[in-house]
């Protein structure tokens, strides 16, 4: 059985006063002025900055034991590090998608000089050797 505490009142010898469960949600919980502290069993009044220190040891541990289990926050950039994950997602407009870009960037070589021809065809022997997926660079050879 849970038990509730606020602050005693002023004047009284005891810091604090065990409460009923209604009387502790309507004054403490409901209150945006007042905090408690939650120790399982026990709902103690507490003090904004007894709060927040609560708050920040109960975010801490739990962190802790995160990493203690295995399981570690990770950062990553999404602009950098995209490429390192494989697409999964067998979804045939993607894939008339890449077919039209290439064979529009087939057509589009087409008309340009040998020279720049030659340039942009380095460029993409080069990048074909580091595809970003293996669909993306199946799609690039059957074009050819």
């Amino acid at each position: 059985m849970t038990r509730y505490y606020i602050f005693s009142n002023p004047g009284s010898k005891e810091k604090y006063t065990e409460v009923s469960e209604q009387r502790f949600i309507n004054e403490v919980i409901n209150s945006k002025t007042r905090y408690y502290i939650s120790f399982n069993y026990v709902l103690l009044e507490c003090s904004r900055e007894e709060f927040k220190a609560d708050q920040a040891e109960k975010d801490r541990s739990r962190y802790i034991s995160q990493l203690s289990t295995g399981v570690y926050p990770t950062f990553f950039s999404f602009d950098e590090d995209m490429d390192q994950f494989e697409d999964l997602c067998d979804n045939e407009d993607d894939d008339a998608y890449e077919q039209a870009a290439v064979a529009l960037f087939w057509k589009y070589v087409s008309t340009l000089s040998k020279d720049k021809q030659l340039v942009l065809m380095r460029i993409r022997m080069m990048r074909e050797q580091i595809p970003r997926h293996r669909k993306h660079a199946e799609v690039i050879t059957k074009k050819r």
